[in-house]
């Protein structure tokens, strides 16, 4: 089955009734979620402010090197951001990526696990157009949230969208190792 925004609302812990353009229905197929996808996609909006699409590249090397001493330098980054923009997914789930390294790499400090689950959560409930951010969302709910289910439906979600997206497949792989499945 697909994901629509309702099915998306539930991931992000934001179960919204009023959300129901694209919400599975009985037996309408994955056909029509992909139509609505795609028209939202070419919908989506500008970015308020080019400076935070700037913040978030500069920050993406430093977030994709899983390191501690980079993730951090990365949330200083996404962190303005996402004053500039709170709604913004990419930023979010990349923060939920930095908090996710810090949590495994760094101590395994509670602080770091929630922020990491809390970002991610975020990235979902504003990224249902966002493949990208769907999967860098969708892993640290599952690593570090423990919610493989949750996480599942945010990377069927970034396929619907993406469906060639290789580090999706790969960090559902991940996920599915960990699991032992």
């Amino acid at each position: 089955g697909g994901c629509g925004p309702r099915v998306l609302s539930l991931v992000a812990g934001t179960d919204s009734a009023t959300s129901t353009a694209g919400a599975v229905d009985g037996g309408g197929g994955a056909e029509p979620r992909r139509c609505r996808a795609t028209a939202e996609r070419v919908r989506r909006r500008r970015r308020d402010s080019l400076g935070t699409s700037d913040l978030v590249l500069q920050a993406q090397a430093d977030v994709y090197s899983g390191m501690p001493a980079q993730v951090t330098q990365a949330l200083v980054l996404l962190e303005r951001a996402l004053a500039l923009e709170p709604g913004y997914a990419l930023a979010h789930a990349f923060a939920a990526m930095c908090h996710h390294c810090l949590f495994l790499r760094a101590g395994l400090h509670e602080d770091a696990r929630s922020a990491s689950i809390r970002h991610a959560r975020e990235a979902i409930l504003h990224g249902q157009d966002d493949a990208h951010a769907l999967t860098f969302a969708g892993f640290p709910i599952g690593m570090d949230g423990h919610d493989h289910a949750a996480a599942f439906v945010a990377l069927d979600a970034a396929l619907a969208i993406s469906p060639s997206s290789a580090i999706t497949y790969i960090v559902g792989g991940v996920m599915l190792g960990w699991a032992g499945e």
